[in-house]
């Protein structure tokens, strides 16, 4: 079978399409090489904690709300937990490995498709393995690189759609495929939501200009609804115990706390510019050039207007939704952006190279690939320099054991143990039946998790806050560890007669005229 080149005015010396299934395999082998090394090998602080014990402990409705279940994450997390002889909280990083892994893979893939050259391709999928933000994510317990998976293979199907028009029996279903993966996308997260419009008016203009029969239109739809069934299985299962439909949908689109910041349309410009600053610091390199080097095909390329306008369409959709989406994270719901320049960067590079000789197009890779290539040490670097400016300031969190800066720039997940250390620390002060006051609700998951590991049964587990009271008649007569928000806190206020003795950073209860440590009773 014959195949129309993507870019026919490329040299004629490029990877042929019967070779991208070998060149994907090659690319999604470095990948799960470089995640599965730095994949973070225990628990973690914040949402990665709470991922990693609702997989483990088979938690996947949660008091959040369906948005939140993430169900495909979820059961590909359970599937590592008891496929892989590590540790769980290892596993479930490792399934982002994989996913990531995945990523990388098609857009290396997708770029080869559009490009047909092996090192517009490369360098587009090795610049975003190494950005900063998707490798953290990565090697992360975390959905994001589920969706990026999908999204990914959701476009280069979209790609081959509008490229491949030699045969018209086989091209449409790269269409059926690209709905597909946007359904299995919203199985995992509602960003996969934001390139339904796309599709829809490719199948619309499809239909209309008999490029589509009504048939395979409608597999188009009944594609989008296998993907998607296991998040609408979830809302049905919602909707039947509750009773209410309505409130099961707006569950599923919002979760049970964000609807304000889902719909919310004031930008916040410090998170903006947090965003933008972690995106640079992502693509400190040649991409973003390069990735506006190909936007410019949107407007000068007409025989593939469709094609560029959608791929240019997902990537204004997904920033306008990000950067107005007021959450202290924002960056990292710029991972499927990140996609998109990324496929943007490896077209750009082509355009350039159509146009210079074979020593400046050797002289633009090797350029090209060295900045890539300084990425762990510039991050490194960045931890440094952040943390000797003491740049946080008053933002800086200083939770116990952990280095915020390292945390915050450096984003391989292996090395980091702050949260293992302040756990196993809080639940060798409470022992088998104590009690673990938490002032920080994101540093709970990490102590309940590590409590299971070590079958703590009977350990409880309060998250408080500095003015709500405790009631210690419930508590007396047990071993009392205090874990603060951040090392810098002071204890809250010990019922009469008791003190809190420091075991650095954390505190213990005890009687005031105690000389050794002793379990907390009533004066």
């Amino acid at each position: 079978m014959s195949h129309a080149t993507p870019m026919s005015t490329l040299p004629p010396t490029q990877a042929p399409h019967d070779r991208v299934v070998f060149y994907w395999l090659v690319a999604f082998l470095g990948a799960i090489v470089l995640f599965g090394l730095t994949a973070a090998r225990t628990i973690l602080w914040q949402d990665y904690g709470h991922f990693t014990l609702r997989i483990v402990t088979g938690e996947l409705f949660n008091e959040l709300g369906l948005a939140l279940a993430h169900p495909l994450h979820f059961w590909l997390g359970q599937l590592f937990v008891w496929a892989l002889p590590v540790e769980p909280a290892h596993a479930v990083a490792l399934a982002s490995a994989l996913a990531g892994a995945i990523t990388i893979a098609n857009v290396f893939g997708c770029v080869l498709s559009l490009t047909r050259r092996l090192d517009a391709a490369f360098l587009a999928g090795l610049s975003l393995a190494l950005a900063n933000t998707f490798w953290r994510m990565s090697t992360m317990p975390e959905c994001y690189t589920v969706t990026t998976a999908l999204l990914s293979a959701e476009l280069w199907c979209l790609s081959l759609y509008f490229l491949r028009t030699d045969n018209k029996h086989t091209r449409p279903l790269w269409l059926v495929a690209a709905f597909f993966f946007s359904g299995l996308g919203l199985a995992n997260h509602n960003l996969a939501l934001l390139t339904g419009p796309i599709l829809g008016l490719v199948l619309l203009h499809g239909f209309f200009t008999n490029r589509l029969c009504w048939w395979r239109a409608m597999l188009c739809a009944i594609a989008w609804v296998v993907g998607s069934a296991p998040y609408l299985a979830l809302v049905g299962i919602e909707a039947s115990s509750t009773g209410d439909l309505a409130g099961a949908i707006r569950s599923a689109l919002f979760g049970n706390h964000y609807a304000d910041k889902v719909l919310n349309a004031s930008p916040s410009l410090k998170l903006a510019a947090i965003s933008v600053a972690f995106t640079v610091l992502s693509f400190f390199n040649l991409t973003l050039p390069l990735a506006a080097i190909g936007l410019w095909r949107v407007v000068s390329d007409p025989a593939r207007r469709g094609l560029w306008l959608s791929l240019a369409a997902a990537l204004l959709i997904h920033l306008l939704f990000v950067l107005r989406y007021n959450v202290i994270d924002q960056h990292t719901f710029l991972l499927p952006a990140y996609v998109v320049f990324a496929l943007f960067s490896g077209v750009g590079y082509a355009q350039l190279a159509q146009r210079l000789s074979k020593q400046r197009i050797r002289t633009l890779f090797v350029s090209a690939l060295v900045l890539v290539l300084l990425a762990p040490g510039v991050y490194v670097l960045a931890a440094t320099l952040a943390r000797s400016s003491q740049v946080l300031g008053e933002y800086a969190r200083n939770k116990p054991y952990r280095d915020d800066y390292r945390y915050l720039f450096v984003p391989w997940g292996a090395g980091e143990t702050s949260a293992q250390e302040m756990a196993e620390h809080a639940t060798r002060l409470a022992g088998d039946e104590g009690v673990i006051l938490v002032g920080d609700a994101m540093a709970s998951f990490a102590i309940r998790y590590t409590a299971g590991l070590q079958r703590l049964d009977h350990v409880e587990v309060i998250t408080i806050k500095r003015d709500s009271a405790v009631d210690w008649s419930m508590l007396l007569g047990r071993a009392i560890v205090l874990v603060p928000a951040s090392e810098s806190d002071q204890p809250i206020v010990p019922p009469v007669g008791m003190r809190w003795r420091a075991d650095s950073p954390l505190f213990v209860l005890e009687n005031e005229t105690a000389d050794e440590p002793s379990k907390a009773v009533a004066p």
